[in-house]
């Protein structure tokens, strides 16, 4: 989205991501014990994805029995999974889903994974940064022991966000409200 689009285009409107919750139902029933609670990353292993930061947080806090990868490439201290047509599987037995990107303007897959009612814990180089997630990276220790009810109480708020705001039906309404005017 650039401002000089507007001028060349006054009925130009800018769109979120919107991720349709039959799609991505709730899948997360029940977390893990504390000290036991498993990080998803889902996405390649470019450098700008943090996956530097990503391999020394799995290092630091569990290895591969609690932090997962899905998608191509290998991170360090994770178990890998590679390419899985269905990530929803292996997300269910999850409970925090970590983008670690340098500058990762949106990801897809937070507002996914949160529809389905893990926790995205986000580092500041991510669009969705305490919008939609958990802000920064730093809480990983503070998730694995926090209470049951705490985390059901951030995973409700964040999941009715990204339904409220980014959602087809919200996606909808903005482009309708546009073309009425």
């Amino acid at each position: 989205w650039w401002p000089s689009t507007q001028d060349r285009w006054p009925k130009a409107i800018h769109l979120d991501g919107a991720v349709d919750p039959v799609d991505w139902p709730l899948i997360h029933r029940e977390w893990n014990p504390p000290g036991k609670r498993r990080f998803l990353y889902v996405g390649c292993t470019l450098p700008c994805k943090g996956i530097d930061r990503l391999s020394a947080l799995a290092l630091e806090h569990g290895g591969p029995d609690l932090w997962w990868h899905v998608g191509p490439g290998t991170v360090p201290g994770c178990r890998e999974f590679g390419y899985v047509e269905n990530w929803r599987v292996i997300a269910a037995e999850c409970d925090f889903l970590i983008c670690c990107g340098r500058n990762d303007a949106n990801p897809t897959t937070v507002l996914e994974a949160a529809c389905m009612g893990l926790i995205p814990i986000v580092s500041d180089g991510c669009g969705w940064n305490g919008d939609v997630s958990a802000p920064g990276t730093d809480g990983v220790p503070l998730f694995q022991g926090a209470s049951p009810e705490m985390l059901n109480t951030i995973a409700s708020r964040i999941r009715c966000e990204v339904l409220c705001f980014y959602g087809f039906s919200a996606m909808l309404d903005t482009v309708l409200a546009a073309i009425k005017t």
